[in-house]
């Protein structure tokens, strides 16, 4: 698919972090876009901001645990912007302090994966029909490098990330049989430098803090961090080359390869 002036985005989480910088991203180059989030002020100054730049924006609050407000935010996109060319399913939270598995409660553990994997869930169910309907378009799907590869700490988060990659490489297969024409592509990115930690506890279990966050996506300490502009820049390249996988940032695809290299070992492959 080619990023063309006038088409159409919608996001969600797009109020901040790596939603922002796509957001930020598609308007560049001409994209009107329709940006969701949980947190209403973070998303009116989102939407002024990047209406200042001259980006077309609308923004719907919009929890994506509940199925009908992601409708909504689908119904409000084609009502107030027209079309829907690409939909990024983005919207995460990240479970803190890291852990042992077992020591997760049972509240923080559905609380990771309504976000992370029926939000995504409930994007693929609102937005894909419209795009088989009209026969192209894109689907973008957040995951993470713990998508792709171990973390240990957070296995919540590693649990979800890891469906949404599975989700993706199933719905590409699929669309490559009943829609060719709509692209499919889940973005794995190592450390970017956003506030995903802070952002989380506006819907943790209980409206409580935890321990603090780290201000970005988990990986090994050793990682580079990279800037959601950069990671904006690999997901569009990854749009217009019509690339399923895409793991932006330094060191990735080393710990990606090192995984499926234990992986072929196990197998006696």
């Amino acid at each position: 698919m080619q990023i063309q002036s006038g088409q159409v985005a919608v996001i969600t989480g797009g109020a901040s972090g790596i939603g922002l910088g796509l957001a930020e991203a598609f308007g560049a180059r001409g994209l009107a876009v329709a940006i969701a989030d949980v947190d209403p002020a973070t998303l009116e100054g989102s939407v002024q901001a990047l209406r200042s730049a001259g980006v077309t924006t609308v923004g719907v609050l919009t929890d994506v645990r509940d199925p009908t407000q992601v409708e909504a935010l689908r119904d409000a996109a084609l009502a107030e912007l027209g079309r829907i060319d690409i939909i990024c399913n983005n919207a995460g939270v990240v479970p803190s302090p890291m852990r042992p598995l077992w020591e997760f409660d049972l509240d923080e553990w559905y609380w990771v994966l309504d976000v992370n994997l029926r939000g995504v869930i409930h994007g693929l169910r609102s937005f894909v029909p419209h795009l088989v309907a009209q026969g192209h378009g894109h689907v973008v799907n957040t995951s993470s490098l713990a998508g792709l590869a171990t973390v240990p700490g957070i296995a919540p988060y590693t649990a979800s990330k890891r469906a949404v990659v599975g989700l993706s490489e199933t719905l590409h297969a699929e669309l490559q049989q009943h829609a060719p024409g709509v692209g499919v592509t889940v973005v794995c990115p190592a450390r970017v430098a956003t506030r995903l930690g802070e952002s989380s506890e506006f819907t943790r279990p209980g409206g409580q803090p935890s321990a603090p966050s780290p201000t970005t996506e988990e990986a090994p300490p050793e990682r580079g961090v990279i800037t959601p502009a950069e990671n904006a820049a690999a997901v569009i390249e990854a749009i217009e080359s019509d690339r399923l996988h895409v793991a932006p940032g330094d060191g990735a695809h080393r710990l990606a390869a090192r995984r499926m290299d234990l992986v072929r070992e196990s197998l006696g492959l």
